[in-house]
């Protein structure tokens, strides 16, 4: 009977334990990408919502460790386990213990771009910029618009309207849209402004000034919320006040790109 008791637990007993650390492991990776996705803002609302996450998952007395140089949260947990067959045999419970790394870093690649393009700056958060000029401001034809995925005043709109689907990223040369193209400019972001969705993440390039259509290099991505499109003849400008967010995409650990918008993800 022993031995059928000992061997009942190392089936239900071992079982039921990877089961919960499997549990214990997602519960630690939610906390920590709960947590960094707080760092760029408030480290102690990291640590708190980090907490809370691990908390209401089970997790027993989590610690919070931050660090500020390499923009990581690392949540460590430990959960106790009770035994069913193994009590039989004098073992009641076990306690089992494990960790979740998650950073934030400059976002380096995504999709969803608006087909808009600005020269590379030093951004001040909630300042306005122009996101697309009029007359004045062009450059031998450009207006700071992109042609992504094709060319053409409709792909450029929809690209407006809806965002580029393709991924772009850090490094990568993009073409420009030269033309003023006045309606599909104020069509596309008339769409965005009525449905409410006036956040929009742009390319940052090396340089607009270049003729007609050209290549330019995308060197960063950055977020502005959609002040308004206005129309003035055959001109048209788009401003947008500069955000500091997190965005759903891709980092690497060049450290390039940083123009306040950053992607999470779990890194242990």
């Amino acid at each position: 009977m022993t031995l059928i008791i000992s061997l009942a637990a190392m089936v239900v007993d071992v079982g039921y334990l990877m089961l919960e650390q499997q549990r214990l492991g997602d519960a630690l990776d939610a906390a920590a990408l709960a947590g960094a996705q707080e760092l760029i803002n408030d480290q102690l609302q990291a640590e708190m919502i980090a907490r809370q996450y691990a908390i209401e998952n089970g997790v027993s007395d989590p610690q919070i460790i931050i660090d500020p140089v390499s923009n990581t949260i690392t949540v460590n947990g430990t959960k106790d386990i009770p035994f069913f067959f193994a009590k039989a045999i004098g073992f009641d419970q076990t306690t089992i213990q494990g960790s979740s790394v998650a950073g934030v870093k400059p976002l380096s690649s995504a999709s969803g771009i608006v087909p808009l393009a600005i020269e590379q700056q030093s951004f001040e958060y909630g300042a306005l910029y122009t996101l697309k000029y009029g007359a004045q401001g062009s450059s031998n034809g450009n207006f700071g618009a992109l042609a992504l995925g094709g060319n053409g005043a409709s792909n450029y709109r929809d690209n407006l309207k809806y965002g580029y689907q393709g991924k772009l990223s850090i490094g990568m040369k993009v073409s420009t849209e030269p033309g003023n193209m006045s309606g599909p400019t104020e069509s596309g972001m008339r769409y965005r402004i009525d449905s409410g969705n006036r956040v929009v993440i742009v390319p940052i390039v090396d340089s607009l000034d270049v003729n007609g259509r050209a290549e330019v290099t995308i060197v960063g991505f950055a977020a502005f919320y959609l002040e308004d499109v206005t129309r003035s003849g055959r001109d048209s400008v788009i401003e947008g006040r500069f955000l500091k967010m997190i965005f759903s995409g891709e980092w690497d650990n060049s450290g390039q790109g940083d123009f306040g918008l950053y992607a999470v993800k779990l890194v242990h």
